[in-house]
């Protein structure tokens, strides 16, 4: 139940921020229209008002902008700044993997873990440069090319579990509170028909014939 509204008109003219309270919330919420035209409204997880808009209007200017998913989580972590007073604890893919790779070295079995290594070390040759870069900063667009990078170097098959492991890195730093949401959740998966194995080399084809010969 909406118990008050400010309603305070930003610099743009078609769109307007506003804040509102709710009845069980100490806190105001701020309300932006997105670029398709839809209104929304969001948490400020502010109690004093001057505060709260300051976050609403950047919710604004952030959708009329149309800013990309990486500038809207810079935004998000400038607001955290204003909010809390710092930075959001976003550790770099390099430091969360590797804190990741850690613990799994524990819990999970032996194979279990040669797989997620390998996961890891493939999407980070993939990242280049940008591993030291935010965690929050990856985008579920460069998943999706890593993923398909891997389907034409391997299978579908083998592209899709490499995906599966990657979701379970993301899951568990958003379980921790570290990136707002799982971008590997938002890639689709790979069915085997999806993407054509590449030939085998006349090496590979040598060898299976060998082979051939040794269970003759």
């Amino acid at each position: 139940m909406v118990v008050s509204v400010a309603t305070v008109v930003s610099t743009n003219p078609i769109q307007v921020a506003s804040l509102r309270r709710k009845l069980r919330s100490p806190f105001w919420y701020g309300c932006f229209t997105l670029p398709d035209g839809n209104r929304t409204q969001r948490s400020t997880g502010k109690t004093l008002r001057r505060e709260a808009l300051k976050v609403a209007l950047e919710w604004e200017e952030a959708a009329r902008q149309r800013y990309s998913e990486a500038q809207f989580r810079r935004v998000l972590s400038d607001i955290h700044v204003q909010v809390h007073g710092s930075p959001l604890n976003s550790p770099t893919f390099a430091t969360y993997s590797a804190q990741w790779l850690g613990r799994k070295s524990v819990e999970a079995k032996p194979v279990t873990y040669s797989a997620y290594k390998m996961v890891v070390t493939e999407f980070t040759a993939y990242l280049g440069e940008k591993v030291t870069q935010p965690l929050h900063y990856i985008t579920p667009a460069q998943i999706s090319v890593w993923r398909d990078a891997r389907a034409k170097k391997t299978s579908a098959a083998t592209a899709h579990n490499n995906l599966k492991i990657l979701r379970v890195l993301f899951a568990c730093a958003w379980r921790e509170g570290i990136i707002p949401d799982n971008p590997a959740v938002k890639v689709s998966g790979l069915s085997s028909y999806t993407v054509e194995r590449r030939p085998f080399t006349l090496k590979e084809l040598e060898q299976a014939r060998v082979d051939g010969r040794g269970h003759m």
